[in-house]
């Protein structure tokens, strides 16, 4: 281990063989902070290459099982951007969503949506449900968890102008609303807006937007973007929609030229130091062609954002390490899930 109880500040690497030896039989021998030192090594041995998919994410089920949360989330970054970069048609995406599935449904099942009638957990169960039902739903995109995440965001919404907060659990709202506008109909879109707009709530604002950028639906997609020129919207949440509808690889290049026609009248609305972050929103590309487009789009105004050069420098590396990774790992990745 070479990094004793991670008492030190740095990540390391070893040779596939000794990661094997590390993670089969000394394994047990391992205290938590060890084992979280050993499954954020092999993650950020990936994304620089130095080790394999086979050597990091054949250790996937082994950390998913793990008591301690930390180490338990630590693959879903990884899974989920296989499933995203890596995966280049819907066939390997489903080999990863397969594997995201079989990898965390048991652990899923034993969590369940809340903790049974009478019993008490404390916050890292709750923090871990969360992450684990959010992955299932989003890369997994298991039937059964998504079925249920939309029964419940529904079911908070209610049909009766008022909301259900007992119908499923804070923490879970956010996956619960955004499976319920995914899967849903406009009736649903429609209802869930107007809510949101007329609530003083600020937190439920600030999911209900989050919620309506999840949609796929090109004609709810399109009003989802034009809410952040809404004045019913307020000035922190202009960016909400935009930023989800970004993330979503099926929406995320019509977003993207949605934001490039409508820049200067979405930015006017957003407070003057807000503004120079706008070149990490550009930040969900992961091509070199991307990278180009992004500044090309970005150099005539990029002056007038207040840290702008410096945020798209640091936009444009990010999108291109992106794309050296997925060069990197695309065939051992694709390798892996194919086994």
């Amino acid at each position: 281990m070479p990094n004793a109880h991670a008492t030190g500040y740095y990540r390391w690497t070893m040779p596939a063989e000794d990661v094997a030896r590390l993670t089969g039989a000394g394994w047990r021998s391992l205290d938590a902070r060890e084992r979280l030192s050993v499954a954020d090594a092999l993650s950020s041995s990936y994304s620089a290459g130095t080790l394999d998919a086979a050597a990091v994410l054949g250790n996937a089920p082994r950390f998913a099982a793990d008591p301690a949360r930390y180490v338990a989330v630590e693959p879903m970054g990884l899974v989920h951007f296989a499933y995203e970069r890596v995966a280049r048609d819907d066939a390997e995406r489903a080999r990863v969503a397969a594997f995201a599935d079989r990898t965390y449904r048991s652990r899923s099942r034993a969590l369940g949506w809340g903790p049974r009638r009478g019993a008490t957990e404390d916050g890292e169960a709750t923090l871990l449900r969360e992450s684990i039902l959010t992955f299932l739903a989003e890369t997994a995109r298991s039937t059964a968890v998504r079925r249920e995440a939309a029964r419940r965001g529904r079911a908070y919404l209610g049909t009766d102008g008022e909301l259900h907060p007992e119908a499923v659990d804070a923490s879970l709202l956010p996956i619960a609303l955004a499976v319920a506008v995914e899967d849903g109909d406009a009736a649903f879109y429609d209802a869930l807006e107007a809510r949101v707009l007329a609530s003083e709530d600020a937190l439920f604002r600030t999911r209900g937007l989050d919620a309506l950028g999840s949609t796929h639906d090109p004609a709810l997609a399109a009003r989802a973007l034009a809410l952040s020129l809404d004045p019913r919207v307020r000035v922190n949440e202009v960016t909400n929609t935009i930023s989800r509808q970004l993330d979503m690889p099926e929406t995320r290049d019509a977003a993207w030229a949605w934001l490039e026609a409508h820049f200067d009248e979405v930015f006017a609305r957003v407070a003057t130091t807000r503004a120079g972050y706008a070149p990490w929103m550009a930040t969900s590309f992961c091509s070199e062609e991307r990278a180009v487009a992004v500044e090309a789009f970005f150099a005539p105004r990029i002056e007038a954002l207040p840290g702008g050069p410096r945020n798209l420098a640091g936009a444009l590396e990010a999108i291109r390490l992106c794309a050296a990774r997925v060069e990197a790992q695309r065939e051992s990745t694709l390798r892996f899930f194919a086994r």
